[in-house]
């Protein structure tokens, strides 16, 4: 995965380079951005087992993917020219878990919140290309969540659910496309490490590469130079 992403920010540039010299200029991007980005979470970690032991006669029966739908809010801040600092906070239900323990029935979903902070750097944003490729690393908590959507006893989520959260790094690639001067569309590839300290639904490794089309208002600044 990690070849993967750095393959596709070579390729973003070749064809940011090429666009350079016959687009009209998009410099009103250096504004601060807000935006939505959704696809896909491609799991990079442990695999799961269909059975997981609880006790000698009890087990969990899981249904987790490796591939699922991710969801991501950001805002990104235009700090000076071609440098920005995001925000970010995404979602991604990884499948759901069932449990029946001492009479009690349980239904779960394995939810994941990554909270990041990155730096982003916009290499060919003084060109008057349309397409920007850019770079981007930091680091931030990424929150596990057992997430009980039904049981048969009232008090069970106070009981029985369980979290898990790792402070860890990340680091993305990809390229805006202007469509107009308050609006882009982006792709973008992120790596995200998740490692928890302690076994979460049976696994600590929870790594993953998301691969999302991100739609980004971009917002004026105050005294903004074009």
């Amino acid at each position: 995965m990690k070849k993967t992403i750095i393959l596709l920010v070579l390729s973003l540039l070749t064809v940011s380079t090429i666009f350079a010299d016959s687009e009209e200029s998009i410099n009103s991007i250096r504004k601060h951005q807000l935006g939505l980005r959704l696809g896909t979470w491609s799991n990079s970690g442990a695999s799961h087992a269909t059975l997981i032991p609880i006790t000698e006669t009890d087990t969990l029966r899981t249904s987790i993917n490796d591939v699922n739908f991710y969801l991501e809010g950001f805002y990104a801040y235009n700090i000076y020219a071609s440098m920005f600092t995001e925000i970010s906070f995404g979602i991604v239900n990884r499948g759901d878990i069932q449990s029946s323990l001492d009479g009690i029935f349980e239904l779960s979903n394995v939810m994941l919140n990554p909270l990041l902070i990155q730096l982003k750097f916009f290499p060919l944003l003084s060109s008057n290309s349309k397409f920007q490729p850019f770079i981007g690393a930091g680091g931030g908590f990424y929150f596990g969540k057992q997430d009980i959507q039904f049981s048969n006893d009232y008090y069970v989520q106070y009981r029985n659910s369980d979290s898990e959260t790792d402070l860890n790094y990340t680091f993305s690639g990809g390229f805006d496309w202007a469509i107009r001067d308050n609006f882009a569309i982006e792709l973008q590839g992120k790596y995200m490490p998740i490692t928890f300290s302690d076994y979460f639904i049976g696994e600590k490794d929870y790594s993953a590469t998301t691969i999302t089309i991100g739609f980004k208002f971009k917002l004026n600044k105050i005294n903004n130079k074009k």
